[in-house]
């Protein structure tokens, strides 16, 4: 078997993986916030009940993760994310004909959101774990910028399609992208370089008779980078450290704030007197301004992901503050801009910490358990949030206590150290 081959596959890999989280995620989770106004009003919905169901896709989203991950250690993300995309996409087409609020939680919370978990955060980076060891952080993070680029266009796209018909055929051709999809990535992704008798960024390296990977040392330094990666922990050895703990629930503090304003702003920006597409474009540019913050966690390779994380959550409870207590559109448009570079940079980084601290061998079971955590407190934050505002007419109390939340974690983020039996980088 030749050492190494004259095009090495992961570039494709992450072209791919870019489209299949961008184009399995972007269209539900975005739609949601544009169409969610003229749901509620069609069906005569409370915002406690819109709340509940966007909070329960994203407790999905995050419920199953490692479900997600035992799948992939089993089957492996070729054949994952094509199943999650034939399901969402099942979600969508019955989405497009909900005619209650029990029909949108059985079709968009647990189909879209089983489905979206399936095809989108646990399997892209774990391909990208797999298949790059010197620029890890830096795929993950590319990886990571679709659902910004693809959410950026979903509210002027959902727009148009309202304008011309109605909010159900958002959710018809979300279908459409999403059974494309599922052909795409079963055709063209490989789970692993060893599939391909390749080594993680295209190195160097033998194939012995028992298939195990072994790189020589040469000029490149491949061997010294892979004795500088951390000893490799189970998941039942993780979770024996409170370092664990610590990422779970920082994973669980860049996407909750983000899942608030997602579920809610359109409803809060209108309330404060923003037109309709102001509001529009203040969720349009929080997708795409996260895109900044995604590549920003590049430099996770070469700066401690944790000491990211921990800054990046700071920034965004204080920007969050700004953005839900300004009445100005000029100031909410700078307060979300560095709101959503904090959640990008800060959800890149929750990720590319546990190669870092656990080593790669669990990652997809490491970064599902995070996931559970992380849809535990967007469900509770989304629906407690509708319920506040029901009760007592305002958002106040309900942003302020997300936002102490925020700050807090990333403090504690801040000064978190790798376990001990985890080797110096």
């Amino acid at each position: 078997m030749p050492t190494k081959q004259p095009a090495f596959y992961g570039w494709t890999i992450l072209v791919v993986a870019w489209f299949a989280y961008g184009f399995s995620i972007s269209p539900g989770y975005y739609s949601w916030s544009i169409v969610s106004p003229s749901i509620v009003a069609d069906l005569g919905l409370s915002r406690e009940q819109a709340g509940t169901i966007l909070g329960l896709f994203i407790f999905l989203l995050g419920a199953v993760a490692p479900l997600v991950g035992v799948a992939i250690n089993r089957y492996g993300a070729r054949v994952v994310i094509p199943i999650g995309c034939l399901i969402s996409g099942t979600g969508f087409i019955l989405m497009s004909r909900a005619d209650s609020y029990l029909d949108c939680i059985l079709s968009f919370s647990i189909l879209g959101g089983v489905g979206i978990a399936f095809a989108s955060q646990v399997p892209t980076q774990t391909l990208a774990a797999n298949w790059f060891t010197r620029y890890r952080a830096r795929a993950m993070g590319l990886i990571l910028t679709a659902g910004g680029v693809v959410g950026k266009a979903v509210p002027y796209a959902d727009q148009y399609l309202m304008e011309r018909e109605s909010w159900r055929l958002v959710w018809i051709v979300a279908a459409c992208i999403a059974g494309t999809l599922a052909i795409a990535t079963f055709l063209l992704v490989r789970n692993r370089p060893s599939d391909l008798g390749q080594f993680p960024d295209g190195e160097k390296g033998s194939y012995p008779q028992d298939k195990s990977v072994k790189a020589p040392e040469d000029d490149s330094g491949a061997s010294a980078r892979n004795e500088r990666q951390p000893s490799g922990m189970t998941l039942r050895q993780a979770l024996r450290t409170p370092q664990f703990y610590v990422l779970c629930f920082a994973g669980m503090a860049c996407t909750m704030p983000y899942n608030v304003v997602a579920s809610h702003g359109l409803f809060h920006f209108a309330d404060i007197g923003f037109g309709p597409s102001v509001a529009a474009g203040m969720i349009g540019t929080m997708a795409l301004f996260s895109v900044f913050g995604r590549l920003i966690g590049a430099l996770g390779d070469l700066i401690r992901p944790i000491k990211l994380l921990g800054v990046a959550l700071i920034f965004m409870g204080a920007a969050m503050a700004v953005l839900l207590s300004t009445k100005s559109s000029s100031v909410a448009g700078l307060a979300i801009m560095i709101f959503a570079i904090g959640h990008g940079l800060s959800y890149t980084s929750s990720y590319a910490v546990f190669p870092t601290f656990f080593g790669v061998g669990s990652f997809s079971t490491m970064a599902g358990t995070m996931g559970l955590v992380a849809g535990t407190g967007g469900f509770l934050a989304t629906r407690l949030t509708g319920r506040a505002y029901d009760q007592t007419g305002s958002y106040q109390t309900a942003f302020t206590t997300v936002v102490a939340i925020i700050i807090v974690i990333g403090l504690i983020a801040l000064f978190t150290r790798p376990p001990r039996n985890a080797s110096a980088l």
